[in-house]
């Protein structure tokens, strides 16, 4: 899926300084935190450019992440450019943005054709890729029999019968304007059943990567090429 690949390429793109992992009863979070060389992560101006999920720019989705975001970088006023003011649907850059990152997915050199538009010093590109788990609603009759399984299957397990273990991976991406490149990124593969909980910790590892930071605008009446955005993709 473009999506989760654009998550597994920002993960190994730069040096690790944390991974750990949370535990409950049915829930598991790996969390890493990675920063560029010589870079500083405090006191930043961060400008959101958006969410990139399921494999293209997706303007709804920051609905859902955006309380997480506010409240991580102070709880100041946080908006997405991607489907706003400075990047509306019906613009011509941002069709050239969408055929770019659906192709492509959020890369330094199209962050790097956006990055005159922001207001802070650094963008921000959050991408979501797969989903919750969810219960089946398996009755005794209805359900399967696992041949030659042993207790694999058992309770103590995620290959229960009542258990999905999908996973949601959510990527905090920052590039800086002026190094023109990433030189953060926060990743957490989530496998467990509350949506609170996944949001929540993501929420706390934002607040981590770049402490004492606060949200930045975009500069509407910036002038961006989109000639050269669609021509990163020849």
């Amino acid at each position: 899926m473009a999506s989760s690949r654009a998550v597994r390429a920002i993960h190994c793109a730069l040096p690790l300084l944390l991974a750990g992992a949370a535990t409950g009863c049915l829930s598991k979070a790996a969390v890493s935190v990675k920063y560029a060389d010589n870079f500083d992560p405090t006191h930043h101006k961060v400008s959101i450019f958006g969410v990139f999920k399921d494999g293209r720019m997706n303007s709804e989705a920051w609905g859902g992440l955006a309380p997480q975001v506010r409240a991580a970088f102070g709880g100041g006023s946080c908006e997405a450019g991607y489907g706003a003011a400075a990047f509306p649907p019906e613009r011509d850059v941002t069709t050239a943005i969408d055929e770019y990152a659906t192709s492509n997915g959020p890369t330094d050199d199209l962050l790097g054709q956006i990055a005159p538009a922001a207001m802070g010093d650094v963008v921000l590109v959050l991408t979501v890729a797969g989903h919750l788990p969810v219960q089946k609603k398996v009755s005794v009759q209805d359900a399967p029999i696992q041949h030659g399984a042993g207790n694999a299957y058992g309770p103590h397990t995620r290959k229960g019968r009542d258990y999905d273990p999908n996973e949601l991976q959510l990527a905090a991406q920052f590039f800086s304007v002026a190094q023109g490149r990433s030189v953060a990124v926060a990743n957490i593969d989530y496998t467990g059943e509350s949506v609170d909980e996944a949001m929540s910790k993501f929420q706390g590892l934002i607040a981590q990567a770049l402490p004492q930071s606060e949200c930045a605008g975009w500069k509407v009446e910036a002038n961006l090429d989109a000639a050269k955005i669609r021509s990163l993709g020849q």
